[in-house]
């Protein structure tokens, strides 16, 4: 599958030290991971002319009602919804999603390929995004005058942080009870992972970034026509959520290797259906602004 192959080709892997593959928590490393660019885990200032945000509050929640039943477990004052794959056994590989995903975009042939190589996959979804908790107490935010706020040097305020959303995993694999992981990470997903192995290095056997960056300000900028795209609110209709998708989708992918738009608008298709949440995402971005 193309998507797979993406996948397995742009992934960037920092190895951290650590003692024998097969632990639980009462054994976990103390050693440090061995850790590259460690300054800094959001964007710089972003300077954007957002569309009418009243959209964010826009959801296609349903709370997986026809999908497959999972599990979830408790983790850092919230719930997680969660899919493992291998031998629990095996070393431990943890999937974390970007910007608004869900567990699922971690193709499941390519969790179960990674299973029969030897590792016990686990995916799942980061709080506001999929099945796991909602944090709807805390609204929609106002992303213009957050934004405006960060370019200017000041502190944005968010109801959670990059932290938090790292403790979130760290939860899980308490209550797997998992004591040190491979990690992988999915742009926000790997300034998650990087997180995790600032405040919990003990935890973290590797560490692999896609499509992911550390926030240096001498770092390259996403495209404008990538930022746009990712702070328009998703259409509440669901053939334009899958078109939107679609777009997005291939722009992110750009020109270097084929598109596989059959995969892509299944996982669109099924994305909406189990639980599309634009609040989520919202508060999700606020999060990578307050990091800081």
């Amino acid at each position: 599958m193309q998507g797979k192959e993406q996948l397995g080709r742009i992934g960037k892997r920092t190895r951290f030290s650590g003692p024998a593959e097969k632990e639980d928590l009462r054994s976990a490393g103390k050693s440090a991971p061995r850790i590259v660019n460690t300054k800094g885990i959001i964007p710089g200032p972003l300077i954007l002319c957002l569309r009418d945000l009243s959209l964010w509050s826009i959801s296609s929640d349903t709370g997986g009602k026809g999908d497959t039943v999972l599990p979830n477990l408790p983790a850092n004052g919230i719930r997680i919804e969660y899919e493992t794959f291998g031998d629990p056994t095996s070393p431990p590989l943890l999937l974390i999603a970007g910007l608004g995903g869900q567990m699922i975009g971690w193709d499941e042939d390519l969790c179960r390929e990674w299973a029969g190589k030897g590792l016990y996959v686990i995916r799942f979804d980061n709080r506001d995004a999929g099945l796991s908790s909602k944090m709807e107490e805390a609204g929609v935010p106002d992303l213009a005058v957050a934004m405006a706020a960060r370019a200017k040097g000041e502190k944005v305020a968010a109801p959670y942080t990059l932290d938090d959303m790292a403790d979130d995993a760290v939860g899980l694999l308490d209550g797997l009870k998992i004591g040190r992981a491979h990690l992988c990470g999915i742009s926000m997903g790997g300034a998650i992972a990087q997180t995790m192995a600032f405040r919990h290095p003990s935890r973290v056997r590797s560490l692999t970034q896609v499509y992911a960056t550390t926030g240096n300000p001498r770092l390259p900028m996403p495209k404008p026509e990538i930022l746009d795209l990712l702070l328009t609110p998703p259409p509440p209709e669901r053939g334009a959520y899958i078109e939107y998708m679609i777009k997005l989708y291939r722009t992110i992918a750009g020109p270097g290797f084929p598109f596989d738009e059959v995969w892509h608008r299944k996982l669109a298709a099924r994305s909406y259906d189990r639980g599309s949440y634009g609040p989520g995402k919202a508060r999700q971005f606020l999060a990578i602004l307050a990091q800081g």
